[in-house]
């Protein structure tokens, strides 16, 4: 009955991040979900309060799955800079193999104060601790300079990687999503990191 109901759950959620990725979540009814998913519109309140809940599970969920892949990359033995290059590489793959569920995640999240101010406290912290630390020992071996904030460093590494990714959903940017191009994206993003935080040899 359990299994049942993870896969009723997995279901509406699944279902959501279609739907929210076509119409918006602004656009988004309750009704619209049940509907697509196949299931009773009261079945789905059994899960899900409403659709701000939904939203959240998605990003909580997601987001956590993230992290857990990324802290595996940081765990490798191998250098700072292969390590942070992987995880750009892990992230614009993401990226390419699921638009639907970043561009909930990027976009449609900003209609979601609470569930906004949740992903910029804790969630956001287990994102960025490991790869605050991951700089520090970078400065520590004397591959980065040790005169830059972590914080500050890894801050603007990873809100240019958001950014990118946001402008390619909303059109903004030149680039598609399209594997060459999310290529050319993580190589300068890492040049223009690297030419402002490398030690100077």
């Amino acid at each position: 009955m359990k299994k049942a109901g993870n896969i009723t759950r997995k279901k509406i959620l699944n279902t959501a991040i279609k739907i929210f990725s076509e119409k918006g979540f602004l656009a988004t009814r309750i009704s619209d979900i049940s509907k697509e998913a196949g299931i009773a519109h009261g079945l789905l309140y059994y899960y899900f309060k409403d659709k701000e809940h939904i939203l959240q599970a998605i990003f909580e969920e997601n987001w956590k799955d993230l992290i857990k892949n990324i802290n595996q990359v940081i765990e490798h033995n191998t250098s700072v800079q292969e390590r942070i290059s992987a995880i750009l590489s892990f992230i614009f793959h993401l990226f390419y193999n699921h638009p639907d569920l970043f561009r909930v995640i990027v976009i449609n999240l900003r209609y979601n104060p609470e569930g906004k101010k949740y992903i910029r406290g804790e969630l956001l912290q287990e994102f960025l601790q490991p790869l605050y630390k991951l700089f520090v020992e970078g400065q520590k071996e004397g591959v980065f300079r040790k005169d830059i904030e972590p914080e500050v460093a890894i801050d603007f590494l990873f809100g240019t990687v958001e950014n990118s990714i946001r402008n390619i959903l909303t059109g903004v940017s030149k680039f598609k999503l399209e594997i060459d191009d999310l290529y050319k994206i993580k190589e300068s993003i890492l040049k223009i990191f690297y030419n402002g935080v490398l030690e100077e040899s």
